[in-house]
C-alpha cells in the first residue's frame, strides 16, 4: 500500500498538492491565503479525478473484457439494446412530429376559418343595412346586434364603421376606436391576423377583417375585430385539445415571453402513463396594425395527443385511444420476450464459442513454447470443430513452414551479399580529370539490378561513358550484367581498338557477338557508350537500342538526341552498328538514362515521360552536374510517390567546363 501511495508520478504529486491546498483552504484562518489556494486546488483535483477515472475505466475494460466470453456478452447487449433504443427514439420522434404536425394543421385551419368568418361580416352588415333601410333609428347598432346574435361563438367581437377614415359607430369593448391606419385605406379589402404593439404593455394578436361598403350614398368602411384572447384559446382547447400561447412583450425590450395559456383544463389520462403533453410551436406571418408590414409570430402549442387524434381520425379507427395503447403494450411485451430469448441463446452460443477459443488459446501457447505435438480436442461437427481440425493441420505444417522460412532467410542473405558485390561494379566517384564534370546514380528496383553505368579511362586522354540495361529482372539479369561489364572493360581497353576510327561500332559488334553466344535467345541488352576526347572536345557515341541521351547546347533550349547506333545487342549476331560524333563546347550538357527514369509510373498509371525529364534538365541547366542529377531523381520520386516501381533507375549527367 505504501508503494502504491508513494508520490512517484507527476499525477500523484499533483493530487497530493491539490489535497494539501484544499485542506489548507478549509482549515486556514488567513482569508487572503485561503482565497488564493481555492482555485489551484480545484484545478489540480479536477485533473486528478478525470485522470484516475480514465485509468479505472481502462483497468476495468482490460480485466473484464479480456475474456472472449465477456466481450461476446457485451456485444450481445449492445446488439440487442442499441436497436431497441434507436427504434424507441425514432418512434418517439416520429410520434412527436406526427402529433405536432396534426396539431399545427388543426390550429392553422381553425385560425383560417375564423379569419374567413370575419371576412364575410362587412358584406353581411351591408345586407342587413339594405334590408332595414326604412328604419332611420340607429341602423348600424341594430345591424351589429343582429350579427352578434347570429355569431355567438365569436367572443368579444367588435364591429366598427368608418367614413373617410373616421369612426362613426363602434361596439364594446372598443367604444372609441382609433382612426384607420393609412396602409389599410390604401389596401381596401383586408382579412388577416394582426399584432397590436403597445408602448406601455405587451403585444396582442387579433383577427381583423375590413371591406368598403356603400349605404345611402355614403362610402363606408366596416372593420370587424376579435382578439385572440383567453376565450378564443379556451375554445381551441375544447375543440382541438391544443393550448395556444404566443410570444408577447413590451416593444422597448429585447426579450419576449410566451403569454400563458388558459388554466384549469382537463387532460386525458392514459393507463400507466397518465396525461401526455406534447410541446410544439409554429410560426406564421401576422401583419402589424400600425405599419402594415408582415412580422413573424410564433405560436406555442401544448398538445393533448388523444384529443388531437380524436379531432383528426374517426372514432371507429381510434377507439378512444385506449385499445390502441393496449396493442402497443402487447407488442412491446412481445419484443421484450424476444429480447430475453435472444439473450439466452447468446449465452449458450457464447459458451460454445469460448470453449473452442480456450482450446485454441492453449494450443497457440503450446506451439509458442515449442510443443509441436500438441493437438486441440475436436468436439463439435460445425465450423468451430472445423477450426480445431484446421489448427491441428496447421500445427503439422508449422515445422515445414519454419524450414521454408530459414531457407528464405538464407536466400535473402545471399541476395544481400550479391547486391554488395554488384555495387562494387558501379563507380563510387566519377573521374575528375579533364574538362568533363560527371555525376552518376544507380537505384535498383529490387535487391539486385540489371542496370549499370561505368567510366573507363584511357591513357591517351580519352574517357568512355557506358550506360546499359539488361532485359529481365533479378539474379539472372544481374549475372548477365556482370559478364557484359567484364567483357566490355576487356574489349574497351584493347590497344588494337584504341586507335581505330570506328572503335565504338567495332566494340559494340564484339559485345553483340559475345552476348548472343553466352546468353539465352530471349536475353538481350540496350547499351549506350560514348568516348570523350579531352584534347579535341569531341564526343563519339554508339546507341544500341538504348534511350537516346539528351544533349543541351549552351545558350539554347533545343534538345539534340544522340540516337545513332543500331538495335539492342544479343538479338542478332550479324547485325552492324554505326557510330556518331558531335562536338561539345564548354557549357554543353548531356544526360544518359535508362527507361526506369522515363517509365516511372504514378498512382494514375501515368509515366514520367521524356518531356518531364527535358523540362527538369532545362530548368536546372545552370546547376552543377550532381545537383541536376539530384533534381532528376527527386522529380521522379515525387511524381511516382505512392506507386510501386518495377524497373531500375540509372542516369549519368555530364557537363563540359
Amino acid at each position: 500500500m505504501s508503494k502504491w501511495l508513494a508520490p512517484d508520478t507527476w499525477m500523484k504529486r499533483c493530487t497530493y498538492a491539490g489535497l494539501i491546498m484544499a485542506a489548507a483552504s478549509l482549515l486556514g484562518t488567513w482569508h487572503a491565503v485561503v482565497t488564493w489556494l481555492v482555485v489551484p486546488a480545484i484545478v489540480l483535483l479536477t485533473a486528478s479525478i478525470f485522470y484516475y477515472a480514465w485509468k479505472t475505466l481502462s483497468w476495468l475494460r482490460n480485466r473484464l473484457l479480456w475474456k472472449v466470453r465477456n466481450r461476446i456478452l457485451v456485444s450481445f447487449l449492445f446488439a440487442g439494446l442499441a436497436p431497441l433504443c434507436i427504434a424507441s427514439s425514432i418512434s418517439l420522434l416520429v410520434g412527436w412530429l406526427w402529433i405536432g404536425t396534426l396539431g399545427t394543421n388543426l390550429v392553422a385551419r381553425h385560425l383560417e376559418e375564423t379569419t374567413n368568418r370575419l371576412d364575410h361580416l362587412p358584406l353581411e352588415l351591408q345586407r342587413i343595412l339594405v334590408r332595414t333601410a326604412s328604419d332611420h333609428r340607429q341602423p348600424f347598432a341594430r345591424a351589429v346586434d343582429e350579427i352578434a346574435r347570429d355569431n355567438p361563438d365569436l367572443s368579444d367581437l367588435s364591429i366598427s364603421v368608418f367614413e373617410d377614415g373616421r369612426p362613426v359607430h363602434a361596439t364594446p369593448p372598443f367604444d372609441a376606436p382609433e382612426s384607420l391606419p393609412d396602409w389599410l385605406l390604401q389596401t381596401g379589402h383586408f382579412a388577416d391576423v394582426v399584432s397590436d404593439s403597445l408602448s406601455d404593455g405587451p403585444s396582442s394578436l387579433s383577427f381583423r377583417a375590413g371591406d368598403a361598403i356603400e349605404f345611402r350614398g355614403q362610402d363606408l368602411y366596416v372593420l370587424a375585430s376579435m382578439p385572440l384572447g383567453q376565450a378564443y384559446r379556451t375554445k381551441i382547447w375544447e375543440d382541438l385539445g391544443a393550448q395556444v400561447s404566443y410570444l408577447a412583450g413590451p416593444v422597448n425590450e429585447e426579450i419576449s415571453f410566451f403569454e400563458p395559456p388558459p388554466l384549469d383544463v382537463a387532460w386525458r389520462q392514459l393507463p400507466l402513463l397518465g396525461a401526455l403533453h406534447v410541446p410544439w410551436g409554429f410560426s406564421f406571418a401576422a401583419r402589424s396594425w400600425t405599419h402594415g408590414v408582415n412580422n413573424v409570430t410564433v405560436l406555442g402549442l401544448d398538445l393533448d395527443p388523444i384529443r388531437i387524434l380524436e379531432a383528426t381520425v374517426s372514432a371507429d379507427m381510434l377507439l378512444s385511444g385506449i385499445p390502441l395503447l393496449y396493442i402497443v403494450i402487447v407488442l412491446c411485451t412481445i419484443l421484450v420476450c424476444f429480447e430475453l430469448a435472444s439473450f439466452m441463446i447468446g449465452l449458450l452460443v457464447s459458451r460454445r464459442i469460448t470453449t473452442a477459443v480456450r482450446g485454441l488459446y492453449e494450443g497457440t501457447e503450446a506451439i509458442r513454447s515449442g510443443r509441436m505435438d500438441f493437438r486441440v480436442e475436436e468436439r463439435a461437427r460445425d465450423q468451430l470443430g472445423e477450426l480445431s481440425r484446421s489448427f491441428n493441420t496447421m500445427a503439422q505444417s508449422i515445422e515445414v513452414l519454419m524450414n521454408e522460412e530459414r531457407e528464405k532467410e538464407r536466400i535473402e542473405t545471399e541476395l544481400s551479399m550479391a547486391r554488395d558485390v554488384q555495387a562494387r561494379f558501379i563507380p563510387s566517384t566519377p573521374p575528375l580529370q579533364g574538362p568533363l564534370e560527371l555525376a552518376g546514380a544507380w537505384i535498383p528496383a529490387r535487391t539486385v539490378s540489371g542496370d549499370y553505368y561505368d567510366f573507363i579511362e584511357h591513357r591517351n586522354r580519352m574517357l568512355d561513358i557506358v550506360v546499359g540495361d539488361i532485359s529481365g529482372k533479378g539474379i539472372s539479369a544481374a549475372l548477365t550484367m556482370a559478364g557484359l561489364q567484364a567483357s566490355l572493360r576487356s574489349q574497351a581497353l584493347d590497344p588494337a581498338l584504341e586507335g581505330s576510327p570506328d572503335r565504338l561500332s567495332s566494340l559494340m559488334s564484339r559485345l553483340n557477338v559475345y552476348l548472343c553466344h553466352s546468353t539465352a535467345p530471349e536475353r538481350f541488352a540496350t547499351l549506350f557508350i560514348c568516348t570523350f576526347h579531352m584534347e579535341t572536345s569531341r564526343l563519339n557515341y554508339c546507341c544500341a537500342g538504348h534511350n537516346p541521351p539528351l544533349l543541351l547546347r549552351e545558350g539554347s533550349d533545343d534538345v539534340t538526341l544522340l540516337e545513332r547506333g543500331g538495335c539492342p545487342i544479343g538479338l542478332f549476331p550479324e547485325v552492324e552498328f554505326e557510330e556518331g560524333s558531335v562536338r561539345v563546347d564548354p557549357g554543353d550538357l548531356f544526360a544518359v538514362y535508362t527507361d526506369g527514369i522515363t517509365d516511372a509510373l504514378n498512382t494514375k498509371d501515368e509515366d514520367f515521360g521524356e518531356a518531364r525529364l527535358q523540362q527538369v534538365i532545362s530548368q536546372n541547366r545552370d546547376r552543377p552536374s550532381e545537383d541536376i542529377l539530384d533534381r532528376i531523381l527527386v522529380s521522379v520520386h515525387d511524381f511516382s510517390l505512392g506507386a510501386e516501381q518495377f524497373d531500375d533507375q540509372t542516369a549519368v549527367v555530364g557537363r563540359v567546363r
